[in-house]
């Protein structure tokens, strides 16, 4: 990231509410906030207003809670950029918090469907009766969610016992929390201001691919762990149809064999659709959801796994010389049967038969 313009803490973390992921990276792709539910905006919004849900907390000794409102305008961009201003309101502890350096200008960060991330710093200037601080967050880094994931109907922002130190002042804590969830005032989906990436996967290392692979044949790298209690391990085969475009579409079946602790495993609901958004030179997002059938000794469970996204890397950068697609520790729920562990995590790697290149 470039560096950033002085930020103030808790403005860091209001302005990040307004923040919400789409398919598709920052680096790849321009980003731009959108009113509405498209893979391309139409029509970007550039005046952004966000508002803290509740209060913020600020320093945890003494403790000081404000109320938080952010104005500001965006630019598309690939980082998108804000610059605004931050006013803090009815705090406690008889104290007043102002935000040092402004105006507040942040990048933004794109990461995957629904969530993203923002990195930066900033200081700010709590004056309450015997004392008088100044306080600066390095590294500060929230998680948002847009309005189809989040808890607040028009999206949220969390951040969550960030450590900040004191620069200067009198009878000041050396270091406090900050914890806040905002909000933007009406519905902020992000979106792109230029389309997606074609996809498509080659047998050959081509820049444009000119026989697309149509047929997909994967395997498991070792066993995959579909319950860690009791560990429910498996062997993985996939067998699919492939369908190149933005982003492309793989349908097809998975079939699990030599499970342990004497379970038996199946595929509910199929067959499975995958999507596949390329993000940069043999990299790849996978999203998808679906449900399996666990019937062991004692148990017999159904899990569901939604939004479910994985990682696909081509044989240039992977570790397996066909490429690879992995997903790590990500949670299913129970959605019916006896005797079952409410959530699972789910662990696998996977590769093809035969060399698959990532490319357009």
């Amino acid at each position: 990231m470039k560096a950033l313009k002085t930020l103030g803490l808790a403005a860091l973390a209001a302005l990040m509410a307004m923040v919400f992921l789409s398919a598709g990276s920052a680096m790849a792709e321009e980003t731009a906030l959108c009113g509405a539910d498209e893979a391309v905006c139409t029509s970007p919004i550039t005046r952004v207003h966000e508002t803290s849900v509740g209060k913020a907390v600020l320093l945890a000794n003494p403790k000081i809670e404000c109320n938080v409102l952010f104005l500001g305008e965006a630019t598309v961009g690939s980082p998108l950029v804000v610059e605004g201003n931050f006013t803090y309101s009815n705090c406690t502890s008889g104290c007043a918090v102002t935000e040092e350096g402004a105006p507040s200008v942040i990048e933004v960060l794109r990461e995957g469907h629904e969530t993203a991330s923002v990195v930066g710093e900033g200081e700010i200037h709590v004056n309450c009766p015997g004392i008088d601080c100044y306080y600066n967050g390095e590294g500060l880094a929230g998680t948002a969610k847009g309005p189809l994931l989040s808890t607040q109907k028009n999206g949220e922002v969390s951040l969550q016992e960030w450590e900040v130190h004191k620069t200067k002042g009198t009878f000041c804590p050396a270091t406090g929390k900050l914890d806040i969830t905002t909000t933007p005032l009406s519905a902020t989906y992000i979106s792109t201001s230029v389309g997606p990436h074609r996809t498509a996967l080659c047998a050959s290392d081509e820049e444009e691919c000119t026989k697309p692979l149509t047929h997909v044949h994967e395997t498991s790298v070792g066993k995959a762990i579909l319950l860690a209690s009791p560990k429910v391990e498996c062997n993985v085969l996939f067998l699919g149809e492939a369908h190149a475009g933005s982003p492309l579409v793989v349908e097809g079946n998975f079939t699990y064999s030599s499970c342990g602790s004497g379970c038996t495993v199946t595929e509910e609901g199929g067959p499975s659709v995958l999507k596949v958004a390329k993000e940069g030179h043999e990299t790849a997002d996978v999203f998808g959801e679906g449900e399996v059938h666990i019937n062991c000794i004692g148990i017999n469970c159904f899990y569901n796994g939604k939004e479910l996204i994985a990682t696909a890397k081509g044989p240039l950068l992977s570790t397996q010389a066909n490429g690879e697609v992995s997903i790590q520790e990500q949670t299913v729920h129970k959605t019916k049967g006896t005797f079952c562990p409410s959530t699972g995590k789910l662990d696998i790697t996977t590769t093809p038969l035969s060399a698959t290149y990532i490319t357009e």
